[in-house]
């Protein structure tokens, strides 16, 4: 997508940009075969629009980056994890009422990262 406030994560940046940051991070873990994934796509990136500037975004392809994967990916994709600038890192929980589109929504990730931000 064109001007994407999404970066995309392999292992080679991975210490770097999220590790190294003095932003938080919100990192998908995502697959190009998965339907979930591909209706996360445009509302990761209107989240990563509204928090530009506050937080960093990036999107890790699990068929890709299979050693992140290994790392982080327990369930299944997508799976979200929320990098803070102290070193502390956790995977953000799947909502109660899921989008049937992309599982997370809009409103889902905004209240969190408005919550995730205020407390830092």
């Amino acid at each position: 997508m064109k001007n994407s406030k999404v970066h995309r994560i392999f292992l080679s940046n991975f210490k770097k940009l999220i590790l190294d940051s003095e932003k938080p991070w919100l990192v998908k873990f995502t697959s190009d075969t998965c339907h979930l994934c591909q209706g996360l796509k445009p509302v990761f990136e209107k989240v990563a629009a509204a928090f530009d500037g506050q937080v960093n975004f990036g999107n890790v392809n699990t068929r890709v980056e299979r050693k992140l994967s290994e790392i982080f990916i327990e369930d299944g994709v997508p799976t979200l994890y929320y990098f803070d600038t102290d070193g502390t890192h956790f995977e953000v929980q799947w909502p109660e009422d899921p989008d049937p589109e992309s599982g997370y929504s809009f409103i889902h990730l905004s209240s969190f990262l408005a919550s995730a931000v205020d407390n830092e």
